[in-house]
């Protein structure tokens, strides 16, 4: 038991302890109670720390250890342990045409680089290789991110909602456009080159420009007629960020008319269209003549509406408001009558698949699939799969698709939100499997380059850590709690780390005593049957320290002071370099050698 006790009123006595009485009344401001007590062996954090490492850097990455297959195995062979040396497990499957037939999967987590993928046609189904053998990983994330996707009410109804307006939004443009159209056919003023899909080039911005607030135009349009085309490829990012078409008729008529009718300036457009005043309609007539559910509706509105459905450049802008990727920034009132911009913008979307980017939610056995690539007490380091990723994203927007007309509007979504990378995505890792997960939970874990992006406990003793970066070293640091005064227990046996009395070899006062393979230690004596530290005696813990200390101690004096065993009883947090390894220059290693 300690006390912490005030001595006010009793100066006299400090000054003078001969005049002391018998008994003196303090106060005690706080007082605290300690044990000694057997450390149980492995338990401390050393030792814990320590069995993370053990052994060679390259048993540390995320993979079965190779197996032993002969001198000259065959091919086939070669095949298999090449997959399993690289993360893969087999998978067995009942097939009426190939009994006993294997597939192997590999999960996002791999113990080398991948190759990226290229995203054209269904990329993650994997055919067969010259073996027989198919790799089901990233057809399963695909799977894995569908599912997920279904299960989560917010984002279901998120998605539902986006296709949902993205569809309106195709039906109010082809209902302007293809109103105009079908106004210009009617009096014969369409040229050769009119189009179903012509009123869109005349909105669209060029290719490689974009809208940034504060900015006058798109890009650069000539002529008289650049306030008007400005206006009108204007209106249709409003109208596809989710605003009412009636408040941007006007502008989108005008902008037709500048490219394929008579606009204001009564030019000739490249469409062929005159300056007939005929084409020039009150807005309502032509908005009427596009509508489907209108009577006086003409055939070129559904033939606008496919050719706006189909051309991607609608839809990634769509999905660039979806996501809030867009660089067009509304703010404020758009003019008379009109309210503030209604972003088409659904964070519900953002946050979901941003975690799934960080593997949020992913099943532990989808993770790590083989059991015995993640022993207890270990620690293993992996790169992250980024074409596991993107299947698992792709397969959690295509969840969206309900028909065919939905196929762009989630193709749309998923290329602007792959392309964008706006999400920060991890390219490596750590896994902990250990004791220390659970009796250190504060336990620090930094990367030398870049950043943490995801720390998670996912199970009892199981620790996921997932960086921005490929680090060159990860530093591991006990829980600074505080400096405290105790011994060690390292190697099954208590031990104390000594630090030098003196500066010597480049070493300064207070440091750890450096030797070979670490720090130099002494182990810690006790009394005959007890728990008692053996102090004195020439096997005592005093000599045994002042021997220890070798060059590091004051050369003029023969025995420890009070305050300088007290130094050598001072436990800090231990900090622990681990250096990240690098693939081999030959064996597996790189995936771009899997098929050979």
């Amino acid at each position: 038991m300690a006390h912490l006790v005030s001595f006010e009123g009793h100066k006299e006595l400090l000054d003078h302890p001969d005049r002391a009485k018998a008994h003196v009344r303090l106060i005690s401001l706080h007082h605290w109670s300690f044990v000694s007590a057997r450390v149980e062996a492995g338990t401390a954090y050393s030792d814990l720390r320590a069995r993370l490492t053990d052994g060679p850097a390259r048993p540390h990455l995320l993979a079965r250890p190779a197996a032993e297959y002969g001198d000259t195995p065959d091919a086939y062979t070669r095949r298999v342990r090449h997959l399993i040396e690289t993360g893969h497990v087999a998978l067995r499957h009942v097939r009426a045409d190939r009994p006993g037939a294997y597939d192997f999967y590999r999960g996002p987590l791999t113990p080398y680089p991948t190759d990226p993928v290229d995203r054209t046609g269904r990329w993650w189904i994997t055919d067969e290789d010259g073996f027989g053998v198919r790799n089901v990983g990233h057809h399963t994330a695909w799977s894995l991110g569908r599912g997920l996707a279904l299960a989560d009410q917010e984002f279901s109804a998120s998605l539902a909602r986006a296709v949902d307006q993205a569809q309106r939004a195709v039906q109010n443009l082809a209902q302007i456009a293809g109103g105009y159209r079908a106004r210009v056919e009617a009096v014969g003023m369409a040229g050769p080159a009119y189009s179903a899909a012509g009123p869109l080039d005349a909105l669209l911005p060029p290719e490689g420009y974009s809208f940034s607030q504060g900015e006058e135009a798109w890009g650069p349009a000539d002529g008289d007629t650049a306030p008007e085309r400005r206006a009108g490829m204007e209106a249709l990012d409003r109208l596809l960020a989710g605003e009412p078409p009636r408040f941007h008729a006007r502008a989108l008529l005008d902008g037709l008319a500048t490219r394929y009718g008579g606009g204001p300036s009564g030019g000739t457009a490249e469409g062929g269209a005159g300056s007939d005043e005929e084409v020039q309609a009150d807005p309502v007539t032509m908005v009427r003549a596009g509508d489907l559910s209108f009577p006086a509706s003409m055939p070129p509105v559904t033939e606008t509406v496919a050719a706006i459905a189909e051309d991607p450049r609608v839809m990634e802008r769509f999905a660039a408001h979806v996501l809030g990727s867009s660089s067009l920034g509304h703010s404020g009132p758009q003019g008379d009558g009109v309210p503030e911009s209604a972003a088409a913008r659904e964070p519900a979307l953002d946050s979901f698949l941003n975690g799934l980017r960080v593997l949020s939610g992913v099943p532990f056995d989808h993770l790590v699939p083989d059991p015995a690539t993640l022993p207890p007490e270990s620690m293993r380091w992996f790169r992250v799969d980024r074409g596991w990723l993107d299947a698992l994203v792709t397969g959690a927007l295509w969840a969206g698709i309900c028909g065919s007309h939905d196929r762009r509007v989630v193709e749309a979504l998923v290329d602007t939100y792959l392309d964008e990378s706006r999400p920060p995505t991890p390219s490596s890792g750590i896994l902990i499997r250990s004791r220390l997960v659970t009796d250190f939970p504060e336990l620090e874990i930094v990367p030398s380059e870049g950043r943490v992006l995801r720390r998670a406990v996912l199970a009892p003793g199981v620790l996921l850590v997932l960086f921005e970066k490929v680090p060159s070293e990860v530093h591991l640091n006990e829980p600074d709690q505080g400096v405290h005064l105790g011994v060690g227990f390292q190697g099954g046996r208590e031990r104390i780390t000594l630090r030098a009395l003196r500066e010597a070899s480049g070493v300064k006062v207070g440091d750890l005593i450096p030797a070979r393979g670490g720090a130099t230690r002494v182990t810690v004596p006790f009394r005959d049957d007890t728990r008692v530290l053996k102090l004195a005696g020439p096997d005592g813990l005093l000599d045994a320290i002042w021997t220890g200390l070798g060059p590091y101690k004051d050369t003029g004096r023969t025995a420890l002071s009070p305050g300088e065993l007290g130094l050598q009883l001072v436990h800090a947090p231990e900090r622990a370099v681990l250096h990240t390894p690098t693939p081999p220059a030959a064996g597996p290693g790189h995936d771009e050698g899997a098929h050979t």
